[in-house]
């Protein structure tokens, strides 16, 4: 039984027809002594296409939406405090003025950008590995299949 969450399975996929595709061109071209070598820069590739697409989908982009939320957030939150209808939550004393209103309303911004982040990073996994680090660790075992094609 195969767990990934997200788009995950990529990470392994990209790798494989790396690998796949790479051979099949040390094959065409003939050169069956050099068949690790081929290996190697298949996994190379695949693994750097895998690392690059996991850290855009699991790192950089959960960033771009988490600020794009913490201005939308900020910009609503603005809104009730300047109204004066502003209270972190049921139960709690409403603030005494606009500047209290205003720090509890940054401090609840920043607690839910800190929620917001953890939730949106890291969605793409195989076996709770995130995809970046499945391309890394693909790519790192073409390198030392590189080097020992050219070695061997």
């Amino acid at each position: 039984m195969i767990i990934w969450r997200g788009w995950g399975a990529l990470g392994v996929i990209f790798v494989l027809i790396g690998a796949a595709v790479f051979i099949g061109i040390g094959t065409a071209i003939g050169s069956d002594l050099l068949i690790t070598l081929w290996l190697g820069l298949g996994l190379l590739v695949g693994g750097a296409a895998a690392a690059v697409l996991g850290w855009y989908m699991n790192v950089t982009r959960p960033a771009q939406k988490t600020e794009e939320w913490v201005t939308e957030r900020t910009t609503q939150l603005q809104q009730v405090v300047q109204a004066g209808q502003f209270q972190v939550a049921p139960g709690i004393a409403p603030p005494s003025s606009i500047a209290e209103a205003q720090s509890q309303a940054d401090q609840l911004v920043a607690t839910e950008r800190e929620q917001m982040h953890k939730s949106l990073r890291n969605r793409h996994t195989i076996y709770y590995v995130p995809m970046q680090w499945i391309g890394a660790v693909g790519a790192i075992i073409g390198i030392v299949l590189v080097v020992v094609g050219l070695i061997g």
